[in-house]
């Protein structure tokens, strides 16, 4: 209650990766929003990893808001929203822009346990470099230029990250 005085709340979400397995998922998702309407939250939503979440979902009534990743190496979320439900009026609010921050940091941190993904980086970073192309300004631009978006949250490793993306 008390993070909700003052509309410091503008959206409650679930984050549950296997809630479309619940049998009755429907009613907890209608539960959910009548919570967030009694503590006037004005958006209601389910924050997701894959299209499958909402697929398996009867109904998509009681949700104002899906949120996703969505970055240069991930658009399938948004790309499914867009063919398979162009007319429900869902905010569409993005995440993982920077791809948890694999997409702005040098080789050093590429991750050595999957094979593909590093090969897929070293390919990124060297295209980034032929280009001279600043990979925070190119992810920003991919989600920022794309007028399917409603939304978008960004997170940040330092305050200079944040200014910088915020001069943008």
């Amino acid at each position: 209650q008390k993070a909700c005085d003052g509309n410091n709340v503008t959206s409650l979400l679930v984050h549950d990766t296997e809630i479309y397995k619940y049998k009755k998922v429907e009613s907890i998702l209608k539960m959910l929003k009548e919570i967030s309407l009694s503590r006037n939250i004005p958006k209601f939503g389910i924050s997701i990893y894959r299209p499958i979440e909402l697929e398996r979902l009867n109904t998509l009534d009681d949700i104002d808001l899906i949120q996703f990743p969505h970055n240069p190496f991930d658009s399938i979320c948004l790309d499914w929203c867009i063919r398979h439900i162009p007319d429900v009026p869902l905010v569409k609010q993005v995440r993982s822009i920077f791809l948890q921050g694999l997409l702005t940091r040098d080789s050093k941190f590429i991750p050595a346990n999957n094979e593909e993904l590093a090969v897929e980086l070293a390919s990124w970073q060297a295209w980034l470099s032929l280009n001279e192309v600043n990979p925070v300004d190119y992810c920003l631009n991919f989600v920022g230029n794309d007028a399917r978006i409603n939304e978008i949250v960004i997170g940040v490793e330092s305050t200079d990250q944040a200014t910088y993306i915020l001069k943008q």
